[in-house]
């Protein structure tokens, strides 16, 4: 992926209720939760999941950076572990709504965004301290170790997976059933999903969050009256 460093220096750790028992996975949540004060580490943390993301999660000996403190909680039975890309494209699909019970929805989503700003704004934080005892901030680049800068990246490309998959979606609907609904716009949906497959290097990514914040709302309530079978 371009932009990104190869491979990605981050881990999940992942706990769901579809393999782990609700006492064990609120059990690692609450030692996961522990960590949100180290800037690389973000927690995902839902009625349905548990995900710890750690940049670089060794001993610190390779990084230079010092071990995680408190240390990486242990996984119960039943949760994955997956490095670099494979904790990548994972993070894409729940971000999209893909692993959801209901296929597409945006809660996951704003709480990711939520957790990225929480990292971010301790990052500024920080700096904000250190100008006021007179140290340089450590700014982002000179910071590998950080999962922020990564996350920012992640979340970016998990945004775009979501509307591709939609205008993929609605690329697939038959003629007539786009001439049934015409209250939605399956040609916008289309457009903006070739746009973004094809014209990648001229995506403004403030648009593509307007278009999930403003005009998925109006499309979600529209598909769901015509998948129940009602005139527009």
């Amino acid at each position: 992926m371009s932009g990104l460093p190869s491979p990605i220096a981050v881990t999940s750790f992942i706990a769901h209720a579809r393999n782990v028992a609700s006492e064990a996975r609120e059990k690692f949540a609450a030692s996961a939760l522990a960590l949100q004060g180290d800037p690389r580490a973000m927690v995902l943390h839902t009625c349905h999941r548990v995900e710890l993301y750690v940049a670089d999660p060794d001993d610190g000996s390779a990084s230079g950076e010092p071990p995680c403190d408190p240390p990486i909680p242990k996984l119960p039975a039943g949760g994955r572990v997956l490095h670099g890309d494979a904790a990548a494209r994972h993070l894409f699909t729940v971000a999209a709504g893909l692993d959801s019970v209901v296929v597409g929805e945006d809660q996951v989503l704003h709480q990711l965004r939520e957790c990225l700003a929480g990292r971010q704004l301790a990052a500024l934080e920080e700096s904000d301290e250190q100008c006021a005892e007179g140290r340089r901030p450590r700014l982002g680049a000179e910071r590998p170790g950080e999962l922020a800068p990564i996350l920012d990246r992640m979340f970016q490309l998990a945004l775009l997976k979501l509307v591709e998959v939609v205008g993929e979606a609605a690329r697939r609907v038959s003629p007539g059933g786009q001439t049934r609904y015409p209250d939605i716009p399956w040609r916008d949906a289309i457009t903006t999903r070739n746009r973004i497959s094809h014209e990648y290097d001229r995506i403004d990514y403030d648009i593509v969050w307007d278009t999930i914040t403003d005009d998925f709302p109006p499309l979600v309530v529209a598909l769901e009256r015509a998948l129940a079978g009602q005139s527009p």
